[in-house]
């Protein structure tokens, strides 16, 4: 089993690094050589879970925001005794949009999702996060605030099998270790996101860790 990981500089494939992949072009055979290359590419995802367990049964699964706005209902209700109204989010739901339902996204780097993007730790959903935030702005109920009160954040590590990588994604992330090998910035940190349209079973889990320290970007901006 081969196995890509950015955090491992021993796992970084020998063929690339020759040549500067400039504008993000790099020949398609390399592309295709480091796609053949490896079985799985290592992977983070952040999360706030209220039952690891269901993790590690059930797996990630692609956001379905309708399921996550009634799982925010109920949770603000059971919790907090606060009332979310089918007012509360058709209103929000407009305002914000759809604009990543039905995705699931993974990243190299849990350093750099830790550091730039931890809202998915410390909120959650970053769509019930929106949707909070727009309730609490437009009928002063709720708020994100109370979203950091449930559940645990949490890491996990995932092996992601390479053929779940789009193309366009698989060109991007050539490119980038081919550049990083070129000018020998392999210890570096890397903001670097893989889309997917698919769920992910609970064996593509290896292990979690819940986060002493996260960066809260929103904080200042947020109810």
């Amino acid at each position: 089993m081969d196995i890509f990981s950015w955090k491992d500089p021993l796992t970084w494939p020998k063929f690339l690094g020759k040549n500067e992949a400039l504008d993000l072009n790099i020949d398609e055979d390399l592309m295709w050589q480091f796609y053949n290359n490896y079985d799985y590419i290592r992977v983070y995802h952040a999360a706030r879970p209220t039952d690891l367990n269901l993790y590690y049964k059930n797996g990630l699964k692609v956001s379905n925001y309708r399921e996550l706005e009634k799982e925010f209902s109920r949770n603000m209700k059971t919790n907090f005794d606060i009332d979310i109204t089918k007012e509360h989010l058709d209103l929000a739901r407009k305002e914000i949009g759809e604009f990543h339902n039905g995705r699931l996204f993974v990243v190299l780097d849990d350093t750099d999702l830790l550091n730039h993007a931890g809202h998915y730790a410390i909120y959650g959903s970053e769509y019930i996060c929106a949707i909070a935030n727009r309730i609490f702005h437009k009928f002063k109920v709720g708020g994100s605030r109370y979203l950091k009160e449930i559940g645990t954040p949490t890491v996990f590590e995932l092996l992601l099998g390479i053929n779940h990588i789009s193309e366009y994604d698989l060109k991007q992330l050539v490119c980038q270790v081919n550049n990083y090998i070129h000018y020998d910035e392999i210890a570096l940190n890397i903001d670097f996101t893989i889309e997917l349209q698919r769920s992910l079973d609970g064996s593509s889990i290896v292990q979690h860790y819940h986060p002493k320290r996260v960066t809260d970007l929103f904080e200042r901006g947020l109810a």
